[in-house]
């Protein structure tokens, strides 16, 4: 399984769009840890599961997501 995983993008839209094209169809998952700065319904953030960092301050992230691998 592959397995990509970004964190701490503080609101880089178009960077997380860019890796999510790039890479989505080569890997299983997505995971974006926390810090996007964005809400959680934003379209850059689709292709991601997500969970809250302490700067996502935006919408209701989930604290912790169990993903099994």
């Amino acid at each position: 399984m592959k397995v990509l995983i970004v964190s701490d993008s503080h609101g880089l839209e178009d960077e997380l769009e860019m890796i999510a094209e790039r890479h989505g169809k080569e890997t299983d998952l997505m995971i974006h840890c926390g810090d996007s700065e964005l809400d959680p319904s934003h379209p850059a953030l689709s292709s991601y599961l997500t969970v809250k960092g302490n700067c996502d301050f935006y919408g209701e992230f989930k604290d912790e997501v169990v993903v099994p691998v």
